[in-house]
């Protein structure tokens, strides 16, 4: 996307703004391991926030910027959906390591009752 921008006939300022927007969200993803996935969510929020203001600034109703904006955004939108997706699985793992005592009622959606058997064995899973 860098490329194309580089490339494209925007008109010098939303150029810059743009670079700087997927700039600053390329970092987000070259500093994962420091930022996690909470960083990344957040920088691709700001990034396509900023990308959306950008349509309404001098020079983005040019047929460059349309064109530019045309194969962009469909590309913003599925790396969104791909973070958003990440995102919850990795709530929902963390949910889970940090109540783990109740895994077998996350998963199953019912309580595990052990019924004469030795201590922290379940052989049945009683219903709600």
């Amino acid at each position: 996307m860098l490329d194309e921008l580089a490339d494209s006939d925007l008109e010098p300022q939303l150029k810059a703004f743009l670079n700087r927007q997927i700039e600053q969200f390329v970092w987000s993803i070259n500093t994962f391991k420091i930022v996690g996935i909470d960083g990344l969510t957040r920088a691709w929020g700001a990034m396509a926030a900023e990308m959306a203001r950008s349509q309404g600034m001098q020079g983005a109703r040019k047929p460059a910027a349309e064109s530019f904006y045309k194969t962009a955004l469909p590309i913003l939108g599925a790396i969104g959906l791909a973070i958003t997706s990440v995102s919850a699985t990795v709530e929902k793992a963390d949910n889970l390591l940090t109540h783990s005592g109740h895994i077998v009622a996350v998963v199953t959606g019912h309580d595990a009752t052990p019924k004469d058997t030795p201590a922290g064995t379940i052989t049945e899973i009683a219903p709600e």
